[in-house]
């Protein structure tokens, strides 16, 4: 093989896992993003069912109150009306804390994103870096230590990177349990 055939490889295989590692950061990206879009419509989704619902729950309240001021006896089954409709206010109330864990979620995935945005943003400034320091009126044996070197340092990154990669996001906080989505 001669020099330029081996640094024209050289050049092609660092091209190209520049391109994978660019190429898999900005899917994780898109991706991320598009489950971030998608837990946010639901949360609010929940979040406004839920709220509707105690608002509900609550304006039946105020009528069994109203009709208790008006001169109507604490009977028996207004005492059942009075425990169901709290019960159902508890309900949304629940509910509408599990709508708040996927801000949780959210944040999580968004951390994901600004990690993947990052470490892309690593790759390049490392091509940069090395890349400058190559002389203008460098021959061929240094433009081969130059992309041997750069090829390493994205081979490790790749590996390292899909050590990395999770995933998943999990809410592990309030009362109401533990989520893991995705």
């Amino acid at each position: 093989m001669t020099a330029p055939a081996s640094i024209g490889s050289s050049l092609q295989r660092f091209l190209a896992a520049l391109s994978r590692q660019g190429e898999v950061h900005l899917t994780e990206v898109d991706t991320d993003l598009n489950q971030t879009g998608y837990l946010l419509l639901q949360a609010i989704e929940k979040l406004g069912n839920s709220f509707m619902g105690i608002h509900q729950a609550l304006a039946s309240q105020h009528a069994l109150i109203d009709a208790m001021r008006d001169g109507e006896l604490l009977t028996p089954a207004l005492r059942g009306q009075f425990s169901r409709l709290q019960e159902q206010a508890a309900m949304h109330v629940n509910s509408a804390v599990t709508g708040l864990q996927f801000q949780d979620m959210t944040s999580q995935l968004i951390g994901r994103v600004a990690g993947h945005a990052g470490a892309l943003r690593a790759v390049l400034d490392n091509v940069s870096a090395q890349a400058a320091l190559l002389p203008v009126a460098s021959d061929e044996a240094d433009v081969q230590v130059l992309l041997d070197a750069l090829n390493q340092t994205l081979d490790e990154n790749g590996e390292a990177q899909k050590e990395v990669v999770r995933k998943t996001v999990a809410q592990t906080h309030m009362e109401s349990g533990d989520i893991e989505l995705f």
